[in-house]
Order: structure tokens, then C-alpha cells, then sequence
């Protein structure tokens, strides 16, 4: 991608003003080499391949407030693109003739890793700020693990390095979290010694554009849930339909193009007023659940604002992701009480309901209420005290198990 010259290397820039310039970044990942031969479930894979993430493909731009755009650039990594063993390991890896296309066509480049970081620290120093739509994994996972990763294949002791990273992405399928060190830095980028201001769009975008009923009316009515159907996407694909009025907007999935939607996600973000430098962790949770905007958005009349279609739609996305889970964990729990009061929400306003999802999620809950209380009335025994009281309410609930049980 040519790059373009920055306005002011040529005798300034608005009489000598210099802008004030955000580079936008983004990145596709694979994972490591040996990772495509592990016994893994695609989901243990997923979770190694968000943790140990490989760069193969880079882009960025650096535009000013106003979307004019000071230099850009589509990089394809030699190291891991042109290595099937790594490249194989992408989730987008079919896109493959689709890179090379752009490739012959001069529209992309390849470069090794280290020739593409000094070109980036180059440019960071015109920057005021680095940004990403999910800067926490651009910044703080996929560049400093690649560097890791280049830093020793290059190096006598990559195969020590390599056997320690078998044993940590075991680790990580099995359900271990490699946390952050205590020193994590959320306000920075570190490359190389030097320490760059971050802006997260991600963080932008759902505290400045899209935190309003009409964004969250319209992911309940198209599905745009996560996969827990618990909270709104929030992703730069649906960010951007909604800021382009089309639903049916693809993300293309490759860093330049990736980038260039973001830029314009950025933009609309910062002219909405001051910025919040830095990560903000986890901000979809600021758009609140799908299971509160439902039960809170009502009509004039008191009626639900989303037809019994629209809300069947969520409760079926959250029951399949409720299925999926150990019935034991707290996460599960909270899926399965919004489950039957979604019905229940349902019933009560348009005479439906899925009988059998309401009974499979109530029984659920009242199966572990009867244990809790069993347990208690066992510790009062062995204190010699009076469980009779506690033996009732286990009566009680066994009682509504066994109506709700053949519903099931």
C-alpha cells in the first residue's frame, strides 16, 4: 500500500499548525504451529488461539480528526503468512487466495516482522494517540506475543521455548487464565522501550455512539447478541451497520479493510467530545443485558416494546448457550433465571409459552434450592437443632418440581 506523505514534511501543515493524529490499527492472528495438532474442542482451540495470537496480517492508517489520512499501509508478516504451520491455524485461513490477489495486485505488501514494527515505530511519533477497536488484544496480546514469537525463533533456545509454551496452551484448554502482570499498564502501548497513549474505540463507541434504546431495539429485533444472547454485540461490524443504517454490512475480516471502517468509527466517536484515554475493560456491560432492556423498555400502554417473536429469539439464543453449560456455574444460573422469567414475560403479555424451556430451566433452579437446603437441614442436624422448619420448604419445592417435571 503507498504510503502517503505526511502534509507538514513539506513545508507544514495550515501555516505551520500540526494536526492532531490517531493511528489506527489492526491485525489478523493465527496461533502457534503445534497448536493445529493438539486433541483440542474447537472451543479449547479458540480460547489458545485468543491467548497465544500470531499476527499475520497489519494494517494501519493515520488520519486526523477530519478522515484525511497522513499514511497507510497492509502488511502481510513473512514469518508466519507464508508458513502453512501457522497460517493454517487462522480461523480465516480460507481467505488465503484472497491475500495472495492483492499480493500480485501490489495492494499488500510482505515484510518480516521486525521491518514491519520499526515502519510502525516510525510513524507512532506522529501520532498523539495508537488506537484499535479492541486495543486490549491488538496492543497488549497480538504484538507483544508476536514479538515474543519472532524474538525466538530467531534465537538458539526457541525449542526450550516452545515445550514451555505446549505446557502453558494445555493449560489454558483445560480452563487455566494466564493472567495480566501486576504492572499492566492500560492507559499505554509499549513497543520496544517506548511507551505510546492508547485510545480503545471499542470503549468509544459504546459509551459515545451506540449506549441508546434505538441501537439496542435494533440488536434485539436483528439478533445481534453475543453468544449468550445475555448482552448487545457490540462488535465494529455492528457498530457500523447501525452508523450506516445497514443490517446487512460485512466486516471484511482483513486488517487494512478492517481498519478503514474503524477510522470512521473513531472519528464520529471524538467529535462527540472529550476522549477517555486507555482500556476500559469489558465495555459492552455499559449497554446493560437484553433480559433488563426487555423487561424495562415498555410502551405508552404498559405493553413490551419487542413483539413475542423478537423476545422467542432471545430466550432461544440464551437456552442453546444455557444447554451448553456444567448446571452448576453461576454464569449458567443467571441464564437459566432469565430463561423462565423471559417466559413467564411472555406469557403474561402475549399468552405464549415454551413450556418445556420454562420447566427445564425452573426445575433446574429449584433442584439446586432443595440441595442448598438439604445441606443446611443436615448442618442443623449434626448441631442439634431444629430442622423441621427448613424439612417444610424442602417439601414445598419438591412439590413444585414434581408439577413443573412433566412439562420437561
Amino acid at each position: 500500500m503507498k504510503q502517503l506523505d505526511f502534509a507538514w514534511s513539506n513545508g507544514g501543515y495550515k501555516k505551520g499548525k500540526k494536526p492532531e493524529l490517531f493511528l489506527v490499527l489492526d491485525c489478523e492472528t493465527a496461533t502457534l504451529p503445534f497448536v493445529g495438532n493438539m486433541e483440542l474442542t474447537t472451543e479449547q482451540k479458540q480460547k489458545v488461539s485468543i491467548a497465544k495470537p500470531l499476527i499475520y496480517d497489519l494494517g494501519w492508517k493515520i488520519v486526523d480528526r477530519k478522515l484525511n489520512v497522513y499514511a497507510q499501509h497492509s502488511i502481510l508478516i513473512q514469518e508466519t503468512f507464508f508458513v502453512p504451520a501457522v497460517f493454517n491455524t487462522a480461523y480465516y485461513r480460507e481467505k488465503r487466495p484472497q491475500y495472495m490477489e492483492k499480493y500480485e495486485a501490489e495492494e499488500i505488501v510482505a515484510m518480516t516482522w521486525n521491518e514491519a514494527i520499526k515502519l510502525l515505530q516510525e510513524e507512532l511519533q506522529y501520532a498523539k494517540y495508537c488506537t484499535a477497536y479492541n486495543a486490549m488484544f491488538d496492543f497488549k496480546k497480538a504484538i507483544p506475543f508476536t514479538e515474543s514469537y519472532i524474538s525466538h525463533l530467531y534465537s538458539a533456545n526457541y525449542q526450550a521455548w516452545e515445550d514451555n509454551q505446549r505446557k502453558i496452551c494445555n493449560y489454558i484448554a483445560q480452563g487455566g487464565k494466564v493472567e495480566n502482570p501486576a504492572d499492566f499498564d492500560n492507559m499505554n502501548f509499549r513497543l520496544r522501550g517506548t511507551d505510546y497513549p492508547m485510545l480503545d474505540i471499542w470503549g468509544l463507541a459504546c459509551n459515545k455512539l451506540i449506549n441508546e434504546d434505538k441501537y439496542k431495539a435494533n440488536c434485539v429485533k436483528t439478533g445481534q447478541v453475543s453468544r449468550s444472547g445475555l448482552y448487545f454485540k457490540t462488535s465494529a461490524e455492528s457498530t457500523f451497520r447501525f452508523l450506516l443504517h445497514d443490517n446487512d454490512f460485512v466486516e471484511s475480516h482483513t486488517a487494512f479493510e478492517d481498519v478503514e471502517i474503524e477510522c470512521e468509527i473513531l472519528i464520529k466517536a471524538v467529535k462527540k467530545g472529550k476522549l477517555a484515554e486507555g482500556i476500559q475493560y469489558f465495555p459492552f456491560r455499559e449497554l446493560g443485558t437484553t433480559f433488563d432492556y426487555i423487561f424495562d423498555r415498555k410502551r405508552k400502554n404498559g405493553k413490551p416494546y419487542h413483539s413475542a417473536e423478537e423476545i422467542d429469539n432471545i430466550i432461544e439464543i440464551m437456552y442453546a448457550r444455557w444447554e451448553e453449560y456444567e448446571q452448576t456455574t453461576g454464569f449458567s444460573n443467571q441464564l437459566g433465571s432469565y430463561i423462565y422469567q423471559l417466559e413467564a414475560f411472555k406469557q403474561q403479555h402475549f399468552k405464549q409459552i415454551n413450556k418445556n424451556r420454562f420447566a427445564k430451566t425452573y426445575c433446574t433452579m429449584l433442584e439446586q434450592q432443595i440441595a442448598r437446603k438439604r445441606k443446611y437441614a443436615e448442618n442443623l442436624v449434626q448441631g442439634g437443632e431444629s430442622w423441621y422448619r427448613i424439612a417444610a420448604e424442602i417439601a414445598d419445592l419438591q412439590e413444585q418440581l414434581d408439577h413443573f417435571e412433566i412439562y420437561k
